[in-house]
């Protein structure tokens, strides 16, 4: 009987680590997600800010010079 307690205390001992070493990784990977998100926002930024300046480039080249127009 003693010996089934302690394999008991044991497995509890061994599920409550696990559980509280999953919780330290729950958190890490939402500080990760966090930033990550924050990373793409911030790239997506980039990338609208340089699509607005290739278009405001393109409109400043006199008609028929523009990239792929049959101009040559």
């Amino acid at each position: 009987m003693d010996e089934d307690i302690d394999q008991l205390a044991l497995k509890i001992d061994t599920l409550i680590k696990g559980s509280s070493r999953l919780a330290e990784q729950n958190l890490q990977l939402s500080s990760q997600i966090r930033s990550l998100q924050a990373e793409l926002v911030a790239l997506k930024g980039n990338m609208k800010e340089a699509r607005d300046r290739v278009a405001a480039a393109l409109a400043r080249l006199p008609e028929g010079e523009h990239p792929g127009s049959d101009a040559e």
